[in-house]
C-alpha cells in the first residue's frame, strides 16, 4: 500500500507524549511505516479558573496495526497536563505529555501548541465552551484520519525517507479539514458561506479560489481569488489582526433574502479587529444596483470589543472616471464621533441604485460631523459643478459642495 493512503499515530492532536507519527511501525532508519488500520482514544478531564484560563489532565491511547482489523494488544499509552486560553471562539492549548510505555529512543517529554481542543465528545462537536466547568470527556477515534482538531496522526504524505509533515492547516490534509469546517458555515441573516480550493497556511498566509454566500434562493454573492495575510500571535491579546485582504473579484448578483435576526448580544465581542488593508475589484449585477457597477476599493477597518469601529474606504468607479465614494468614520471607536463623506455619480449609477435612489439620475452626497455638529446634504438631480477657486489654494485646504434640494 502506498505512504500516503496508510495510516500514521503520535502528535499533538493523536497520541500525546510521543512524537510525530512515531507511534506504530517503523523502517530500519526509523522513519515510520504506517499501517492498515489505526485506533486512538483520549480522555480528559477539564477545569475552567476563570473565563479565560483553564487545566486540563489528560489520557491518550493509540496503535497501528498491519491487519485490516485495529490491533488493540499492543498499545501506546501518554500522559500529561495542559493549560487552556479561551480567544472566545476556541482556546489556545499548550500541552505537556510523557510516554507511558515508550520505545528505544523515545524522548521523555513532547510539548505541543496548537488552537482548538484536541477533540470535542462524540455528538456533541461545537456544541459546548471550549473551557468549560470541570467535567470528564472521553472520544474514542477508529480509522479516522481526519478527524477536526487533530494535529498528528492520520495519513502521511510524505513517502518513505521523506520529511515529516503534520497534519495541520498549512498542509493539504489539514486545510481540507478547515475547508470542510468553513464549507457551509451560517451567516447569521445572510445565508451560508461555501468556500472551495484553500491554499497556503490558514495560520499565517493563504487563498481561497473560490466563496459564496446562499439564501433560499441560491448564490447571492460569489468571490474569487481571496488571498489573506494575518498575524496569529495578536489572537493573544483578543484582537484578529488581519494584515491584507485581497479579492480578485467580488460579484454581487442580486439582494438577499434575509433570515430571521439574531438576539441582541449582551457584553463585549470576544475579539477586535483590525484589517489593515482591504483591496477588492466588485462587480455589482442590475438585480442588485439596477445599473451594472464595476469598481475598486481600497478600504482599512478597526473595531473593538465594544461595537465601535472606524475607518476608511474609497470606492472608485471603472466605468466612469469621476464617479465614486470617498469615507473617513469614528463610530464609538475613540470618544468623538467623526464622519467625512462623499459619494458622487455625475450621471447616476451603481451607488444611487444599490441605496434604492433613481439610478438614472446624477447622485450627489455629502456628510461631516466632527463630535460637536454633523450635517449631511444629498441630491437625485443636476449636480452643480465645483467651484473653482481664482488661484491656488494652500496646503491642506479642503473643497466639499453642500447642494440645495432639487
Amino acid at each position: 500500500m502506498p505512504a500516503q493512503d496508510r495510516f500514521y499515530a503520535g502528535g499533538g492532536g493523536s497520541v500525546r507524549g510521543y512524537g510525530y507519527q512515531e507511534v506504530g511501525p517503523r523502517f530500519t532508519d526509523n522513519n515510520p511505516q504506517g499501517g492498515i488500520s489505526l485506533f486512538e482514544s483520549s480522555f480528559e478531564v477539564r477545569k475552567r479558573l476563570t473565563n479565560q484560563w483553564g487545566l486540563v489532565a489528560f489520557l491518550d491511547a493509540g496503535g497501528v496495526g498491519e491487519q485490516v482489523n485495529p490491533d488493540f494488544t499492543r498499545p501506546k499509552y501518554g500522559a500529561g497536563l495542559g493549560v487552556r486560553y479561551n480567544l472566545g471562539f476556541g482556546p489556545i492549548r499548550f500541552d505537556v505529555a510523557t510516554p507511558l510505555n515508550p520505545d528505544k529512543g523515545d524522548p521523555a517529554i513532547q510539548v505541543y501548541l496548537s488552537i482548538g481542543q484536541s477533540f470535542e465528545p462524540a455528538g456533541r462537536y461545537g456544541a459546548r465552551p471550549s473551557v468549560g466547568p470541570r467535567r470528564a470527556t472521553a472520544s474514542r477515534r477508529t480509522a479516522a484520519p481526519f478527524a477536526p482538531g487533530r494535529t498528528g496522526g492520520g495519513r502521511r504524505r510524505a513517502g518513505r525517507g521523506g520529511h515529516r509533515r503534520a497534519l495541520r492547516p498549512a498542509h493539504r490534509p489539514g486545510r481540507a479539514v478547515v475547508t470542510a469546517y468553513l464549507d457551509g458555515m451560517t451567516l447569521g441573516q445572510w445565508g451560508r458561506l461555501h468556500v472551495s480550493d484553500l491554499r497556503g497556511d490558514i495560520w499565517s498566509d493563504f487563498t481561497i479560489g473560490r466563496a459564496t454566500v446562499s439564501d433560499g434562493q441560491g448564490v447571492w454573492l460569489g468571490m474569487d481569488r481571496v488571498a489573506v495575510r494575518w498575524r496569529m500571535g495578536d489572537l493573544l491579546r483578543r484582537r484578529l489582526h488581519v494584515r491584507s485582504i485581497a479579492i480578485g473579484n467580488l460579484r454581487i448578483d442580486r439582494r438577499p433574502m434575509l433570515g430571521p435576526a439574531p438576539p441582541p448580544s449582551s457584553g463585549r465581542a470576544p475579539l477586535s479587529l483590525t484589517i489593515e488593508s482591504l483591496k477588492v475589484r466588485l462587480e455589482s449585477r442590475p438585480a442588485f444596483s439596477v445599473r451594472p457597477g464595476l469598481f475598486d476599493i481600497t478600504a482599512s477597518l478597526d473595531t473593538n470589543r465594544r461595537g465601535g469601529f472606524g475607518g476608511a474606504v474609497k470606492l472608485q468607479s471603472l466605468l466612469r472616471a469621476d464617479d465614486g465614494l470617498d469615507a473617513r468614520f469614528d463610530m464609538g471607536l475613540t470618544k468623538h464621533l467623526v464622519i467625512d463623506a462623499q459619494a458622487r455619480e455625475g450621471d447616476g449609477g451603481a451607488i444611487a441604485g444599490s441605496l434604492g435612489l433613481p439610478a438614472n439620475l446624477p447622485f450627489l452626497f455629502t456628510a461631516k460631523a466632527d463630535g460637536s455638529q454633523a450635517q449631511a446634504r444629498s441630491i437625485c438631480g443636476p449636480v452643480p459643478e465645483l467651484r473653482r477657486p481664482p488661484r491656488p489654494t494652500a496646503p491642506g485646504t479642503r473643497l466639499a459642495v453642500r447642494p440645495r434640494s432639487a
